[in-house]
């Protein structure tokens, strides 16, 4: 008795590719995503089971199995598992095995229909017996195959990388904001999605930015030439442009003039609403035109809405960050107001960490963090003023131990915030402005370069505004007796590199160290 041609159920390929996405679930596994594509074509070609290897392409041995089968899996040895089959077995191997065609879609001796899924995955079906597909129909499993590959590339690129999931970059030309998370490499989807529409992969540029009621626009990820795209089209007018539609297309006859001549051909935007409070758009450009389509319109929409929920989450997150930040900042302020003698004591400080900066050459980025690591640096006292509140016995011989933890207590408050909100550089600083630069300090005793340079900046700032601050016991110090204080401290307390900046800031100012013995 011949062969039965079997053929496949209806499937709608659009809908498919957005179920698959919506099986998908944060932090989007490998397995998640091959298991999802085999339900997808379990409901679509006829099968008693259906399984996946994939590989890893620096190491060619299979890393990932995932197995739907009719009625389950059985041991059949060190280098095959069985697919069990009613009241029989069907072994499978467990090796990829090598492909001259990656997308070939073949039926093996062993009565198993094989789709090529790419370089580094493959799908087997158990056909029933005396089962076979027409070769149309093998063009359009390959069709839909080749139209998720994309995002098989995105989740075989994550299952690779480091354990934080960050964002890889394709060039030295790509941009992205190294605090997003894994959710945000769906810019990079529809990034291989639109370029699968233009047939042009490898020339399809954008750009992603983002704002909310306190920040303007930011850039957080960027391909190609998508920096340049925003300089010939402002993305808050693009928004304005598109807000009201699920995406916006313009092609040649249409989109701005400015971008044709930098050969592009195609101009794509997605607006974004993760909340009341903030937006965003996702803009992308190519070289060839893109079909605008309802399989493109849909699929679009589910990952936009993905990439909303991820933004949301976010801004949430930034916004509670920024909020606990405001706090401790106004915990800094009430400790100066606090003591009549610290008055302005955290702005004095952060003042100066900047004017040191600025006179090092250090970039606008390095001298905000010092500016803030100023203003949050003695944010431990707050804690330890209500230790030694609750303190009972011989407060003399126990407030230097307290007090000297107070760098370390400031630190540690900013613990977990967003490095957006608060670098890391800014707690380390926190924690070593107590630290000497001949190792005599604390907490920790380190010296020279094992501090930052951001913390020895803090040191002797704080060093210096003490000097010429009221005290209870004492007046403040004239300029140029502080700076003479400072001068000698060089080389043992302090770095001699930031003392002598200091002393040069004073200098354009018309002030020098003056000793003792002269004053």
């Amino acid at each position: 008795m011949g062969l039965l041609n079997r053929r496949l159920r209806p499937f709608d390929q659009a809908a498919a590719l957005n179920q698959v996405l919506a099986e998908l679930v944060f932090p989007y596994t490998l397995q998640d995503f091959l298991l999802a594509v085999l339900n997808q074509l379990a409901l679509w070609i006829p099968g008693d089971g259906y399984y996946a290897y994939a590989a890893d392409p620096e190491d060619p041995h299979l890393i990932l199995r995932v197995t739907r089968a009719a009625t389950g899996i059985a041991s059949v040895g060190p280098n095959y598992a069985g697919l069990v089959m009613g009241a029989s077995i069907r072994p499978v191997p467990l090796e990829l095995p090598p492909q001259s065609d990656p997308w070939a879609i073949s039926a093996t001796e062993d009565g198993m229909l094989q789709c090529g899924f790419g370089p580094y995955a493959l799908l087997r079906i158990a056909l029933p017996s005396r089962t076979r597909l027409l070769e149309s129909e093998h063009r359009q499993i390959n069709q839909w195959l080749r139209q998720i590959a994309p995002i098989l590339d995105l989740v075989r690129h994550t299952h690779a990388s480091n354990p934080s999931n960050r964002v890889a970059t394709s060039s030295p030309s790509d941009h992205v904001d190294p605090r997003l998370d894994f959710s945000l490499q769906i810019p990079r989807v529809v990034q291989l999605l639109c370029g699968l529409g233009a047939d042009v992969v490898s020339a399809t540029d954008g750009f992603l930015v983002t704002w909310d009621d306190r920040r303007d626009g930011e850039t957080v990820w960027s391909i190609g030439l998508g920096l340049h795209v925003q300089n010939i089209i402002s993305p808050i007018d693009l928004y304005q442009k598109s807000r009201h539609w699920r995406y916006a297309l313009w092609n040649a006859d249409t989109m701005p003039p400015a971008l044709l001549q930098s050969g592009f051909k195609s101009l794509l935007a997605l607006p974004l609403n993760p909340d009341e409070n903030s937006g965003g758009i996702l803009c992308y450009v190519t070289t060839a035109p893109v079909e605008p389509s309802e399989s493109l319109g849909t699929t679009l929409e589910r990952l936009v809405g993905s990439l909303n929920t991820s933004l949301g989450s976010r801004q949430a997150a930034t916004r509670t960050a920024r909020s606990y930040l405001d706090t401790l900042l106004a915990s800094t302020t009430l400790l100066d107001q606090a003591d009549p003698y610290n008055k302005n004591h955290h702005s004095q400080v952060a003042q100066l960490c900047a004017r040191i900066g600025i006179k090092l050459g250090l970039p606008q980025e390095r001298v905000a963090n010092l500016e803030l690591a100023g203003r949050l640096h003695d944010l431990g006292m707050v804690t330890v003023a209500l230790e030694m509140t609750a303190r009972r016995g011989n407060l003399a011989e126990q407030s230097r131990e307290i007090i000297q933890q107070h760098p370390t207590i400031g630190a540690d408050l900013l613990l977990g915030l967003p490095e957006d909100i608060v670098p890391p550089v800014v707690s380390q600083a926190i924690r070593e402005h107590h630290e000497r630069w001949d190792g005599t300090g604390y907490p920790s005793g380190l010296a020279q370069h094992a501090l930052s340079l951001e913390g020895r900046i803090l040191g002797c700032a704080e060093q210096f505004v003490a000097r010429i601050s009221n005290r209870s016991y004492r007046a403040g110090l004239p300029v140029s007796r502080a700076l003479y204080d400072i001068h000698q401290l060089a080389n043992h307390h302090l770095d001699p590199e930031v003392v002598s900046c200091l002393l040069d800031l004073y200098r354009d100012a018309g002030a020098t160290p003056v000793g003792p013995s002269a004053s």
